[in-house]
């Protein structure tokens, strides 16, 4: 796996693991909300909230790590998803980070400062799955359904006289092409 395709696989499943820390964070919220209103306090709204944002962020996390592992199989399509994906990722942090006001104190300040290291690591997965050896690796193992398929042996038959140059990992055969 090319070194890009490594720091995009590395990047995807870091931000899917924070967005699971947040959406574990979003269930003691809800969990607060929950014991507030068997205590009589009116927390519906803090529930609501707690319960909408623990969504939000588990379908986050689950979708990086969806895209993370599709990455590491080498799809063409999960490249093109990944993408795109992380584009608008970068720009909700982005858009997030500059609607913070960074003098509401130290939340705020936090919220902002999450927000742009979010849209960075985003942009960075990016900066990764653009790059050449990235769209080689995906264009060579899109339609095999796995990283090591068909690269265990060349092919054979009269359609294996033009293949130009085969993968390294073929060995010999790479050396007689």
């Amino acid at each position: 796996m090319p070194l890009p395709v490594r720091y995009a696989w590395g990047l995807l499943w870091l931000q899917g693991l924070i967005w699971g820390g947040l959406a574990l964070l979003m269930v003691i919220g809800a969990v607060v909300a929950v014991i507030d209103i068997l205590a009589n306090v009116n927390a519906v709204v803090a529930l609501a909230l707690a319960v909408f944002a623990g969504a939000l962020t588990v379908g986050f996390a689950t979708g990086e790590i969806v895209l993370a592992r599709a990455l590491a199989r080498g799809s063409k399509g999960a490249r093109k998803t990944a993408i795109g994906v992380e584009i608008a990722m970068t720009s909700l942090g982005a858009m997030w980070a500059a609607g913070s006001n960074f003098s509401g104190g130290l939340v705020a300040g936090a919220g902002g400062l999450a927000a742009a290291a979010g849209a960075g690591l985003s942009l960075a997965a990016v900066v990764c799955l653009l790059h050449r050896s990235t769209r080689q690796y995906s264009a060579v193992h899109g339609n095999q359904g796995g990283i090591d398929a068909g690269l265990s042996r060349p092919p054979a038959g009269p359609s294996s006289a033009s293949c130009g140059s085969l993968p390294a990992a073929w060995g010999t055969a790479s050396q007689l092409a």
